[in-house]
């Protein structure tokens, strides 16, 4: 399988998490937190979903193969 482009990782990644849905809980964990302190755990929060997401781009058919999952497998689960 080809890598997935940015744009259509970045679309799906969009897709599954909802973030206009999840805002609202989202604001109310970070509502006690200075605006400085949310700013950097927004930004860190961001940085581990990038690098999640380009692990699993590059590296998911090998993870996949190492838990002897199968295209049909993931399938069915989602």
């Amino acid at each position: 399988m080809e890598h997935m482009t940015l744009f259509t990782l970045t679309l799906t990644l969009f897709l599954i998490i909802n973030p206009l849905g999840n805002m609202k809980h989202f604001l109310s964990l970070l509502e006690g937190l200075k605006a400085r302190r949310q700013f950097y755990v927004i930004a860190r929060e961001m940085v581990i979903a990038l690098v999640t997401m380009f692990i699993f781009s590059f590296f998911g058919e090998g993870i996949a193969a190492a838990f002897h999952l199968t295209q049909t497998a993931i399938f069915i689960t989602s």
